[in-house]
């Protein structure tokens, strides 16, 4: 039965809380939250912001690669066990952040909270939403995913205030107890007893390569690298965009106030494209729509190319935040409805690593192409005619691939 968003929590109020727990506490690791501390641990450890952007990137690449091995773990254990021994592992890296004493502690705590935090909080709540709910798929992880919308709305404050009145170490401290003491006793409570919920899905139906998959067999396969790359996309121009956006704004003639006067159409859309996206993945499916997330990027890239007025990067982040939202969801439900349950954590681990991976270079791609070779429109009409060309590709792509069917 197709259930109404109201509905679905009444239904399953535990599993989506289950989901939730893990968005909200993600954002331990998340950049949001991490660039609050920049100034205490440049001034702390004698840094310029040249060499703390090295650590950083240095940090997530490795990140990457955790995810890339433990992710797949979601699909084999118990997801309550795996939940809270991340949970632990993240406490365990904020304590270490908290005693960092050079440079070199700072970059294996920065690289413990990314790979915990922002890496595998996210996977193991939308892996344990993905495989467990099918027709109402789409809703669950809006309602779930939610709850990061909440973290990025409250958390920046609070810290704020925190490292001013406890200090930066202090802070890191309190967020290890914070951790210990109310996320691994929510986990244990949220997800009782023997619930096949915490099981592996065991998926009997033949997918896209069968019954057992691995990487190889994922990066062998064009559709998979195709696919992946549409949901890559947006977070990879994302990036770019956010860091090199004063070459964007010479260019164009904008000033930086307007800019960050553009991030209230960025949130409201995101937020909003979060609700309204769940029914219509459960209605169309996500294989059905997944060209579809790139066409609000796209619109905004050549507006923001062929428009000087402001508005147009007004438009273009509120196209940004809707695509971004709207493929994070559809992400999550496509390699459900094309792997099914089983294999799950492992497809999800891997796109999680080619999206970090991706967002990691992407300045550096980004400042060849606005600093050296191109000016920013042209650079911006490449990425526009990429996002176009990945469109087409995935439109063609999806016409040979036969989903995976599987109760949940």
């Amino acid at each position: 039965m197709n259930l109404n968003y109201w509905k679905l929590l009444e239904k399953y109020p535990n599993y989506i809380g289950f989901g939730a727990l893990h968005y909200f506490y993600s954002s331990f690791g998340q950049t949001f939250l991490i660039s609050l501390f920049v100034p205490n641990v440049l001034e702390s450890f004698q840094l310029d912001n040249a060499e703390f952007s090295y650590f950083y990137s240095g940090a997530t690449l490795l990140g990457a690669v955790g995810i890339a091995h433990f992710g797949p773990y979601a699909d084999k254990m118990d997801i309550r066990k795996f939940s809270i021994i991340n949970g632990l592992g993240l406490a365990i890296f904020c304590l270490l952040m908290a005693n960092t004493f050079n440079k070199w502690t700072l970059c294996a705590a920065l690289i413990g909270v990314r790979l915990t935090g922002q890496g595998l909080m996210p996977l193991i709540g939308a892996t344990s939403m993905g495989r467990f709910f099918s027709q109402n798929r789409g809703k669950a992880l809006s309602l779930s995913s939610s709850s990061m919308s909440l973290a990025e709305m409250v958390t920046p404050y609070i810290v704020f205030l925190m490292i001013q009145s406890l200090g930066w170490k202090y802070t890191w401290m309190a967020f290890s107890v914070f951790i210990a003491f109310t996320f691994i006793p929510a986990v244990y409570k949220v997800v009782e007893g023997h619930d096949e919920f915490r099981l592996p899905k065991q998926n009997k139906n033949k997918n896209l390569v069968g019954t057992s998959i691995t990487k190889k067999e994922l990066f062998s396969d064009y559709r998979f690298i195709t696919l992946a790359l549409i949901i890559i996309f947006c977070p990879f121009v994302t990036t770019g965009v956010f860091i090199h956006q004063n070459l964007i704004l010479q260019a164009k003639g904008w000033d930086e106030a307007w800019f960050a006067f553009t991030f209230v159409g960025f949130g409201t859309f995101r937020i909003c494209t979060t609700f309204f996206a769940g029914p219509i993945i459960d209605k169309f499916s996500a294989g059905k729509l997944v060209v579809f997330i790139l066409f609000p990027v796209i619109s905004g890239l050549l507006i923001m190319d062929w428009i000087d007025h402001k508005f147009a990067l007004f438009y273009y982040m509120c196209m940004n935040g809707m695509t971004l939202s709207f493929g994070s969801l559809v992400g999550s439900a496509l390699w459900a409805e094309i792997y099914g349950g089983e294999h799950l954590g492992k497809v999800k681990s891997t796109v999680s690593t080619m999206m970090i991976f991706a967002t990691a270079i992407s300045p550096v791609i980004f400042g060849i192409i606005f600093e050296n070779h191109f000016n920013t429109r042209i650079g911006i009409s490449i990425l526009s005619l990429l996002g176009i060309t990945l469109a087409i590709i995935g439109q063609v792509s999806l016409k040979s691939i036969k989903p995976a069917t599987h109760k949940a």
